[in-house]
């Protein structure tokens, strides 16, 4: 789809007078370039079109075809594209790029060509990857609260689902025999197409449709719903960051009285706050003036354990979220034991 959208934009731009117009066709390294595209490129390609030049890692259209080029570039170095200019981009695996957000940012900045106001940019992936939160977030999510994405505009980004059903060369047995007996972190992206599981992922036993509930779209129709089915106690936790995201939570724990009569103590993550590039004081301000109406924290907020490092003025990040106005406690750092405590919550 990629390199056969690239000729067709290519050949669009000739229908607009446009020559030798140069694209740009990406993937992490040169290994992945040659194995996924280049060789079908050699294999798809018909003969009058032009030929691939090795040496520029380029393919060359004949000047009837309007001589223009498709660049085949490496993202090892994303900074080495800073100065050049390309009509469109496409980029192969994008979950597989690491430090995405540089580089997308990179990328967007060559994007650009004379005599054209559209240039589009476009990619392909599986559900994987280092980069594979920053995708869902941006596409699949649509969620542009972050730090340094306020600016981007959220129609620019667009997704199209595409399961393996939807490959007409792909035969029934291939689908039968191989994907639907891979494990699950394996088959529920590459044949379900699912964003919440991936390889390495800790916590597999997470659904949407069992660990989800619908239809409470504020915090406050959440909050009626959760109250209704028993005593509840609110919490707070935050995970400080600067480079990496501050993540703050918000949790409901209820008794809920079983159809035997028990109670049972169930627990809901009721609201998140993610912010980025925030010092500590930014982040507490942030944490206080963001919470939800009508509800009082149980206990001071459980913060992180490097939080009570003393920083270069002499103060930790928790001596400044509690001048801040926000009272925190210390969480314990273990991480086998918060293991433990997630995956009995998620059990199903």
């Amino acid at each position: 789809m990629l390199r056969w959208a690239l000729v067709h934009f290519l050949f669009w731009c000739s229908s607009q007078g446009l020559r030798k117009v140069r694209v740009g066709l990406f993937c992490a390294t040169y290994g992945d370039l040659w194995l996924r595209q280049i060789v079908k490129v050699n294999q798809e390609f018909p003969e009058e079109f032009g030929e691939f030049n090795e040496k520029h890692m380029e393919f060359r259209f004949l000047p009837k075809w309007g001589g223009h080029v498709i660049q085949f570039c490496n993202l090892a170095d994303p900074t080495a594209y800073q100065s050049a200019e390309f009509a469109a981009i496409a980029i192969d695996e994008i979950t597989l790029v690491p430090d995405l957000a540089e580089t997308f940012s990179i990328l967007t900045g060559s994007l650009r060509w004379t005599g054209l106001s559209w240039c589009p940019m476009f990619a392909a992936t599986n559900p994987t990857g280092p980069s594979h939160s920053y995708v869902k977030r941006l596409w699949i999510l649509k969620d542009f609260s972050g730090h340094e994405d306020r600016n981007k505009n959220p129609q620019h980004f667009k997704f199209i689902k595409c399961l393996p059903t939807d490959n007409p060369f792909l035969s029934d047995e291939y689908i039968k025999e191989e994907l639907e007996s891979l494990p699950d972190h394996l088959r529920a992206p590459w044949l379900e197409g699912s964003w919440d599981i991936v390889a390495g992922q800790r916590f597999d036993r997470f659904r949407p449709r069992v660990h989800v509930i619908d239809g409470y779209d504020t915090f406050e129709e959440r909050r009626l719903y959760v109250e209704s089915l028993g005593p509840t106690e609110y919490f707070e936790s935050v995970d400080p960051g600067s480079f990496d995201p501050m993540a703050r939570g918000i949790y409901a724990v209820t008794n809920v009285m079983q159809d035997n009569g028990e109670w049972k103590m169930r627990c809901f993550m009721m609201d998140e706050l993610i912010e980025r590039g925030m010092n500590y004081r930014q982040q507490a301000i942030a944490v206080r003036e963001n919470r939800p109406a009508n509800i009082k924290i149980a206990a001071p907020t459980y913060l992180d354990n490097q939080a009570w490092e003393e920083a270069a003025d002499g103060l930790s990040g928790a001596q400044k979220f509690f001048q801040e106005g926000v009272p925190v406690q210390q969480v314990l750092k273990s991480r086998s034991m918060g293991f433990d405590a997630i995956d009995d919550v998620l059990h199903w």
